[in-house]
């Protein structure tokens, strides 16, 4: 007799017995633990984070001065605070950018996900160094493009910064 599980829990093989991933359901099947995962594990920080972020924002003396001119509070909240607060937000969420572009090593390897993470523990192991380097290099310059594509951001979301 079999077990049901709405989840995949042996692996992300989904060509092996015709199970196609691009199948109407399989993308939930393979994907929804894995994501869970990944949002469990940072929801508490970046939650935190934000929350810090715009408390911050929102002790700062424009904020108050909006508020005795009798600014309603929804515009304060979007066009005073939110506005003065993306920077390190932008800063946070671009930080993350890589990783989620790389995959998380852990979490491919746990659910077994054909990736770059994966596959740069299984050079590691083999020793395959010219593997390794060609990973390094590749996950050196989604770092690089994410740092500089994090200037453009800055340069959109806040006018006092200008790109040169």
């Amino acid at each position: 007799a079999g077990t049901f599980s709405p989840f995949e829990t042996e692996g992300f093989e989904p060509w092996i017995g015709g199970d196609s991933l691009f199948a109407p359901g399989n993308w939930v099947k393979y994907c929804m633990l894995p994501v869970m995962i990944g949002v469990i594990v940072s929801l508490g920080y970046d939650t935190r984070f934000y929350r810090a972020v715009m408390v911050e924002e929102s002790n700062r003396d424009y904020m108050i001065t909006a508020l005795a001119k009798g600014a309603s509070k929804r515009k304060i909240m979007f066009v005073h605070m939110l506005k003065n607060a993306m920077i390190p937000i932008v800063t946070r969420v671009m930080s993350t950018l890589p990783f989620l572009i790389t995959g998380s090593i852990l979490v491919e390897m746990f659910f077994n996900i054909p990736g770059m993470g994966k596959e740069l523990i299984t050079a590691i192991t083999n020793n395959d160094f010219p593997v390794i380097q060609g990973l390094v290099a590749v996950l050196a310059a989604i770092f690089i493009l994410t740092i500089i594509l994090t200037d453009v951001v800055y340069a959109l979301v806040d006018p006092r910064v200008r790109l040169s």
